[in-house]
């Protein structure tokens, strides 16, 4: 886990470069899985499933505009994943594998990885903890022989996120950095965090050799 202490002063000092030196900013923590031991279990009466057709046609119909900012993904040919009730999306992640990734400055992505780059939930289902218990299932469904890790990058003090993901067993790998100048000149910074520390063990453990099976695995 990252000591308080550290992750405290990069962002303070992260905070006080952009007051002083740039327009604009961005600050991530990225988080990675390379498969969780184990995935959190499903609350009774809700599926998880690939993101098919009718759900997208649920969450086009729904009036929570940031839950429909998924299609977005879609479009883009993301590949979706949702935890459901009867058939009705309460929760969707999306990821995508290099050909499709367009965050390369924020952190670089493999051949062998894929990006989680949406993970939201629908407002009337939010505060039950559904955020964490998709990515634990998605992320063994989306890796497989081609696939060995997924990451994400998360805004550096939205806490829900950092917890949703924590909680389904990723850990912190990295720090990154985009400043835009006073000019328009961006500088990016990516900042790796040493194994000894980004481990989170608040959730399932993770590693390379020990994968379980999904039903939904490629």
């Amino acid at each position: 886990m990252v000591p308080r202490a550290m992750s405290s002063s990069i962002t303070q000092l992260a905070k006080r470069l952009a007051r002083h030196v740039v327009q604009d900013y961005r600050f991530n923590w990225i988080y990675e899985s390379t498969c969780p031991d184990a995935v959190l279990p499903l609350p009774d009466g809700v599926d998880f499933a690939r993101l098919d057709d009718a759900g997208l046609l649920h969450i086009a119909a729904t009036n929570d505009l940031q839950f429909r900012k998924a299609l977005g993904y879609d479009r883009l040919g993301a590949e979706g994943y949702m935890l459901a009730h009867d058939g009705i999306p309460l929760c969707v992640a999306h990821f995508v594998d290099l050909a499709r990734y367009e965050n390369i400055t924020i952190w670089p992505l493999r051949a062998d990885e894929v990006a989680l780059l949406n993970i939201v939930t629908d407002k009337a289902a939010q505060g039950r903890g559904y955020a964490s218990i998709l990515i634990s299932n998605a992320t063994p469904a989306m890796l497989s022989t081609h696939f060995t890790r997924a990451i994400a990058f998360i805004w550096w003090n939205h806490r829900a996120s950092l917890r949703a993901f924590q909680r389904a067993g990723w850990h912190r790998v990295g720090f990154s950095v985009e400043l835009t100048g006073k000019h328009g000149r961006v500088r990016h910074l990516h900042v790796p965090i040493p194994t000894l520390w980004s481990r989170n063990r608040s959730g399932p453990g993770t590693t390379a050799g020990s994968r379980t099976p999904h039903p939904l695995q490629h």
